[in-house]
């Protein structure tokens, strides 16, 4: 029973970390590497618990790290690999995410392996029945914050294919400023 200790240990010290910024209601919006940070814990949780059926890359430019987001775009999305894509698929499930700038624009990126989407299912996934029926996707509340913030233009879109996987990705305009950070 010796050797669980440390990963006992590591597992309080990730969730602490994770509770510490979940309870952090001061600011709505944060610099990216702070969900970076809190990604970084969870997916070393889900590590513990899916063992070698999980892995993940991460390619986030340094450009993209100090760039303003909505607080929780990120963790949810990843969540929703793990629990649509590759809980329930065989073999080892890859999650990549990834953080570029283009031209004006900042993009995240959560893609993954696992299992796809149907394509009647992807077309509800925004829909606000969606979320009442209790599925745990978020990505309806992601959406909507994205664009009070940003505008219709900017958001979340998502691509799937049957036993594929799923890609999901953000859009944002770079280097955002609120209205009252602006006077």
């Amino acid at each position: 029973g010796e050797q669980g200790a440390p990963e006992i240990l590591d597992m309080c010290s990730y969730l602490t970390r994770m509770m510490a910024y979940c309870v952090d209601n001061r600011e709505d919006m944060v610099p990216f590497s702070s969900e970076v940070g809190y990604m970084n814990n969870y997916l070393q949780l889900m590590k513990y618990r899916y063992m070698e059926k999980l892995q993940y890359t991460v390619e986030i430019q340094d450009a993209v790290l100090n760039q303003m987001v909505p607080k929780f775009i990120l963790q949810p999305l990843i969540e929703n690999s793990i629990y649509h894509g590759i809980k329930e698929m065989r073999g080892k499930g890859i999650i990549r995410i990834k953080g570029w700038k283009e031209k004006n624009k900042v993009f995240i990126q959560v893609s993954d392996n696992g299992l796809g989407i149907p394509e009647e299912k992807l077309e509800e996934l925004f829909s606000k029945d969606y979320r009442e029926k209790g599925s745990a996707f978020g990505l309806f509340n992601i959406q909507q914050r994205l664009q009070i913030y940003f505008g219709k233009e900017y958001g979340l879109t998502v691509e799937s294919k049957l036993s594929q996987g799923t890609k999901a990705t953000v859009c944002i305009p770079v280097d955002f400023k609120r209205e009252e950070d602006r006077k």
